[in-house]
């Protein structure tokens, strides 16, 4: 067996062992199957030779009972009778269980990658194509599915089919059987080359399509630029190469497929015609009765099923058998990135003990420079922070520290002084609420949106004093339900500063649980009245709780922090209140009046 099989062998294996017990039951049903399959020409048979043929003198006894040509009859039709029931009865009960334990399998199959990306490292999971991996999610982990089950079908009941008939062949006529295996070499050469092809032009198919899948998102989430700057033409035009690209590796795929189909039904047809053309001459000749030819022409025609079923497996099996690579790979590169677990919790903070501190920290991406480079830094207690500087110097990685969405390079980062690395994660994004400037909604109400993974009990007193901090009380009773109103995908549309309003909301719900608060530019596109209104509530927050630090680009707002965080890409983060930066950084004077500029220009 390829190594690749077996890979694949084993990844199967030990998702089907979760469900034994089903999976033998399935299996013994199509063996059942098998034995049925070959057994049924038997009464038809023994019904021409003994009681239809009056040619020849009914000779046949059992024991010493010697039964009339209309026993024989009779007991011939009521066995096809039975045989027939009984394949009816087991066909029913194939569909039944082994849709249910396929099913079973393609549920553990997603759930499992699932689990596994939402318990890797963010880094890994922020450099990965999100269409990419809901294609192996999705479609890939469906295409198991069909392909398990032509599994199934074919080591359970085609192949011993195939085998019970070949051997029945062989004991009703050997001169016939071996003129059916010397077409056997030629046969299996053909569909091994085909089979390959099919592999090959499914692998290519499903990475074109994820590939088109991931520009057709990045055209749509851009739709707005598109149609300022007269793009939608040359959009459409490398969407259009791309569906390109798809056709023909679907077409290839496709005709390779039709060509495998073809080599069946031909082969099919041309043993069928020798069979009638050497058995129709030794009838004539008296060496072969014609209940024995039924029942080798039975045979074949009994083939048609098993032989489909394999020609079924071998063209699902170049397209299984990529999507099962692509589920590997994504397993296999998973398995490389483990988000490390701790096994501390936070513990109480000490009147002289710094909130959170960074001690020789050093920080970059796979194989980037440095981002940051002996990091020394101490965030005192009961402190409102500003993170400060332009794009592109940091302060959304510095942000992601704090709850282990990144981990330093070098270095150590105390909370509450014990080393973050060493603190069970639950607990840890416990006591830190990290809220994104990307807001994020499920297609859920408003309430549930806002009590997102909060295992503590809210009330609705809480609730409405939340959206009190961020301005958004009123929004919200105007819509249709309130706080039961559907919103995302499937309910009402928010506008962006409704959505930002409400994602601000959610972290002023987790205040008390959590003693830590990041938020990432809290007041960007929002009016200056919600604005005012969010910074006074980060200040009642910073009184209370232990940390609050947010990013801007807001000259007002870096009056108001207490301290100011200053990054830039020339200098270390340094950090003093608003007036000291003034006065002895010439970069952050720089920044402030070039902010300030552009501020009263808009």
């Amino acid at each position: 067996m390829p190594p690749h099989m077996r890979s694949q062998y084993r990844f199967l294996s030990a998702e089907l062992k979760k469900q034994k017990g089903l999976i033998a039951l399935c299996c013994a049903i199509l063996f059942v199957q098998s034995i049925l399959l070959v057994i049924f020409p038997l009464p038809i048979r023994f019904a021409l030779d003994h009681a239809l043929n009056l040619a020849n003198q009914n000779n046949f006894q059992i024991f010493s009972f010697e039964p009339t040509r209309n026993q024989i009859l009779w007991f011939s039709v009521l066995a096809s009778l039975v045989i027939g029931l009984l394949m009816t009865c087991f066909e029913f009960l194939d569909e039944r269980f082994t849709n249910l334990s396929i099913l079973r399998l393609v549920n553990n199959v997603r759930l499992g990658l699932i689990n596994n990306l939402l318990t890797r490292k963010f880094s890994y999971l922020e450099s990965k194509k999100k269409v990419d991996l809901v294609g192996r999610i999705s479609g890939d982990a469906q295409n198991l599915e069909l392909f398990v089950s032509s599994t199934f079908v074919v080591l359970f009941r085609s192949l011993p089919s195939l085998l019970f008939a070949v051997a029945s062949m062989f004991i009703i006529n050997t001169r016939f059987a071996f003129l059916m295996l010397l077409l056997i070499p030629a046969f299996y050469a053909s569909i091994t080359f085909i089979s390959k092809q099919i592999k090959k032009w499914e692998k290519e198919n499903r990475s074109k399509s994820t590939q088109f899948e991931h520009e057709s998102l990045q055209t749509l989430s851009a739709m707005a630029l598109l149609k300022s700057l007269r793009g939608e033409e040359q959009a459409l035009g490398r969407l259009e190469e791309r569906q390109n690209e798809i056709n023909i590796s679907f077409a290839k795929s496709k005709f390779f497929t039709a060509l495998l189909n073809a080599t069946f039904s031909g082969s099919r047809h041309l043993i069928r015609a020798l069979v009638l053309l050497f058995g129709g001459y030794a009838i004539l000749q008296g060496s072969m009765s014609l209940g024995t030819l039924f029942a080798f022409v039975s045979y074949l025609e009994a083939l048609n099923r098993p032989v489909g079923e394999i020609a079924n497996f071998i063209s699902r099996y170049g397209k299984a058998s990529a999507s099962m690579e692509r589920i590997q790979e994504l397993t296999s590169e998973q398995e490389k990135h483990p988000e490390i677990d701790g096994h501390g919790t936070v513990s109480t903070f000490t009147e002289n003990q710094a909130a959170v501190e960074f001690s020789g920290v050093d920080f970059k991406y796979d194989q980037s420079s440095f981002i940051f480079k002996n990091l020394n830094l101490r965030l005192a207690r009961h402190r409102m922070v500003a993170l400060v500087g332009s794009s592109g110097v940091g302060k959304s990685t510095f942000i992601k520290f704090f709850n282990r969405l990144n981990d330093p390079t070098a270095g150590t980062i105390y909370l509450a002084g014990q080393n973050l690395m060493n603190l069970k994660l639950e607990n840890l994004r416990h006591h830190v609420c990290l809220i994104s400037q990307d807001p994020f909604f499920m297609s859920a109400t408003v309430r549930d949106n806002l009590t997102l993974a909060l295992k503590e009990t809210v009330t609705e007193a809480q609730i409405w004093e939340a959206l009190a901090k961020v301005n958004a009380v009123e929004f919200v009773q105007a819509l249709p339900d309130g706080l039961n109103t559907m919103i995302g995908e499937a309910g009402v549309q928010l506008s962006g500063g409704q959505s930002k309003r409400l994602s601000l909301a959610r972290g002023f719900l987790r205040a008390q649980t959590a003693s830590i608060f990041i938020f990432d530019e809290p007041t960007s596109g929002l009016d200056p009245v919600s604005a005012g209104h969010v910074m006074f509530s980060l200040r009642e927050l910073s009184l209370d709780k232990e940390l609050v630090l947010f990013s801007t680009h807001r000259v007002q707002e870096f009056e108001i922090a207490d301290e100011v965080l200053f990054f830039h890409k020339e200098q270390s983060p340094t950090m003093a209140n608003h007036e000291e930066l003034l006065l002895s950084n010439a970069l952050y004077r720089k920044l402030i009046q070039t902010t300030s500029e552009a501020e009263a220009e808009a």
